[in-house]
């Protein structure tokens, strides 16, 4: 979920603004500085003279996909290559997002933040188990249609909360600053919404191989 557009690739972007200036191996040595914490993907900031300016819709987001559409039946490609290489990458996103809510991210001066200063959102609160569970259970050699929806609901109800919040954000229906020390990464992940829709489209993604369908 890129609100202000993008995602943009830093050694694309420095290519683009610096290629005819300076030498290659300094754009190359800048890329590897810019990309030393394992962040690949960026997006301008709203105040940003790269963001894309455009009118805030005046509907909130659509809710991403209902996990009923999924049965509790394995379908003929459980088990196969397909499903075991899209399981891995459910397992990765999961745990990306568990370390990005467990690390506190200084916010800075000026940045907005969803709850009152030292709350939790009741979304996150839930979120945590639930990323515990979601892992365990797809590392196991045939994990369970029921229990991973289960225990993707949670995970759902993040993506909507955080889509739902960037998009009042947008309209400065909420601000304030956030205070890191109080509940680490909660606060960073709303700025960084693209986290919990990663997972929750690598969940999705497992599911349409793993499970028959309603339709």
């Amino acid at each position: 979920m890129y609100l202000w557009g993008g995602p943009f690739d830093a050694r694309e972007q420095l290519w683009e603004k610096f290629g005819d200036i300076v030498p290659e191996a300094l754009i190359e040595e800048v890329v590897e500085k810019v990309e030393i914490h394992g962040t690949l993907h960026w997006a301008p900031a709203p105040n940003s003279p790269f963001y894309e300016h455009a009118e805030r819709d005046e509907e909130p987001p659509d809710e991403p996909i209902s996990l009923d559409v999924f049965l509790d039946e394995t379908s003929d490609r459980y088990s196969s290559p397909e499903e075991r290489e899209a399981r891995a990458r459910a397992i990765e996103a999961i745990d990306n997002l568990r370390k990005a809510l467990e690390s506190p991210r200084p916010i800075g001066i000026g940045h907005n933040r969803p709850p009152a200063e030292g709350e939790e959102p009741e979304e996150i609160r839930e979120l945590r188990p639930a990323l515990q569970e979601l892992s365990a259970e797809l590392q196991k050699p045939n994990p369970e249609i029921a229990l991973v929806k289960r225990w993707a609901t949670p995970l759902r109800d993040a993506v909507i909360a955080t889509a739902t919040w960037s998009w009042k954000k947008l309209d400065g229906a909420v601000s304030a600053v956030f205070n890191v020390g109080a509940v680490a990464g909660a606060g960073w992940l709303y700025n960084h919404p693209e986290y919990i829709q990663i997972a929750f489209d690598a969940i999705v993604s497992w599911l349409d191989i793993a499970a028959k369908t309603l339709f």
